[in-house]
């Protein structure tokens, strides 16, 4: 799967090589995506992550990284293999490890759930630096 980014200066473009339907948000439909990086004194691990922001809505697309993405997750709506990651503080259940869409192009969500049915929950603290 190959990724390219056409970039301008006032915003960059994010576009899947096989479905052109990425350039879009998923939840306003604009075309203006801008590729951001996190900032360094988020605590939660994801100090200098690029992502994806829509311009127009303000909402968070996707991670631009491979963190979390791997073959034999469960694939999203999209068909494609989905993302696992930690919920962070602010979320319903912090620290809950789930699957989301990898593109940021669908709704899916899916818990990581242990042998007992029960969501799987990692300790919160401060994670280290991940670069």
């Amino acid at each position: 799967m190959a990724i390219f980014y056409q970039k301008t200066q006032e915003m960059t473009t994010y576009q899947n090589s096989t479905n052109p339907s990425i350039r879009q948000c998923f939840h306003c439909e604009s075309e203006h995506l801008i590729e951001k990086v996190a900032n360094e004194d988020i605590p939660n691990g994801n100090a200098r992550r690029p992502y994806l922001r829509c311009e127009a809505c303000g909402n968070f697309q996707c991670w631009l990284d491979a963190r979390g993405c791997s073959v034999p997750n469960p694939l999203c709506l999209c068909g494609w293999p989905s993302r696992r990651q930690v919920a962070g503080d602010g979320a319903r259940k912090p620290g809950s490890l789930h699957f989301v869409c990898e593109h940021g192009r669908c709704w899916f969500y899916e818990e990581v759930l242990d042998q007992n049915g029960k969501p799987v929950v990692v300790a919160q603290k401060k994670f280290p630096d991940c670069h």
